[in-house]
Formats: structure tokens, C-alpha cells, sequence
């Protein structure tokens, strides 16, 4: 049966980063803004590889 409390699959972890690379990146220059997003890529596909193990 399916727990009503928990949280979306990728996390809201996920989302939060998101977010707040998007608002930082337009403070910083391309080069990190691109480095941010490629953590936040690997991060993601980290955590799906995790879940995915059981």
C-alpha cells in the first residue's frame, strides 16, 4: 500500500537545488552556472540509480 507521507520520488531536495541554481545563475557567469547544472544532473541521476536499486 502506498505511504500518503512521503515525498515525491526525486525529492524535494531535488527541486529546492533547482531553484536555487536557477537564481544564482544569474548573478554568476556561464561557466559555473553550466558546472551547477551538471552537479545537479549527476545528482539526480545518483539518487534515481539508488532508488531504482530497492
Amino acid at each position: 500500500m502506498r505511504n500518503l507521507d512521503e515525498e515525491p520520488r526525486s525529492g524535494s531536495m531535488l527541486w529546492y537545488m533547482t531553484v536555487i541554481m536557477i537564481i544564482v545563475s544569474t548573478r554568476i557567469d556561464t561557466v559555473a552556472a553550466d558546472c551547477i547544472c551538471m552537479a545537479l544532473t549527476a545528482y539526480a541521476m545518483w539518487q534515481h540509480h539508488m532508488e531504482s536499486r530497492g
